[in-house]
């Protein structure tokens, strides 16, 4: 069964290899002062160890298990308005699974990880604990987290995305 996961196309990609934060800071210095941004004031994630891959959390791209699309609905449903962007659409199976690990949520103050491939059908959905946030969000005029609570799959190292579909969320 193919198991598609979902990553951004950054606006300022260079070439076609999507680099984890720690090494854009080496290679494109500007570039990483720009993406950096999106952890103000969440920036002890950075130095969250990912069990499994030994790595820190900016050592690793973030997929998102949902389609993006859902994602957006969800958002203009509860009464944002987004504009749309692309998306690589990745089959997990053509990853080395040695290089990745599902951050499924978090439960209690408590994060599951797990290295085998999860029931896509649970995890492929907008939980209501999203929705939930999208609606506290929107109620205080605040910016959401877009993949708060969402799956992803985290994968260590670069990756070069250029035989992957792009595909268009609105």
């Amino acid at each position: 069964m193919n198991f598609f996961v979902y990553h951004k196309v950054p606006d300022n990609l260079k070439g076609d290899i999507l680099l984890p934060l720690n090494v854009l800071q080496k290679k494109f210095p500007q570039i990483y002062k720009q993406e950096i941004r999106k952890y103000r004031g969440r920036e002890i994630l950075l130095k969250k160890k990912i069990p499994f891959l030994q790595c820190l959390w900016s050592d690793v791209l973030h997929f998102s298990c949902v389609h993006p699309q859902k994602i957006f609905n969800a958002l203009k449903r509860v009464g944002f308005q987004y504009s749309g962007d692309a998306y690589y659409k990745v089959n997990i199976h053509t990853l080395n699974p040695k290089l990745w690990v599902f951050f499924l949520h978090e439960i209690k103050g408590k994060e599951i990880f797990s290295q085998t491939v999860p029931n896509y059908k649970k995890i492929q959905r907008v939980s209501n604990q999203t929705i939930k946030y999208y609606k506290e969000c929107f109620k205080e005029n605040k910016h959401p987290l877009l993949y708060a609570g969402i799956p992803h799959l985290l994968f260590k190292g670069p990756l070069n995305v250029n035989n992957y579909e792009i595909i268009d969320a609105e």
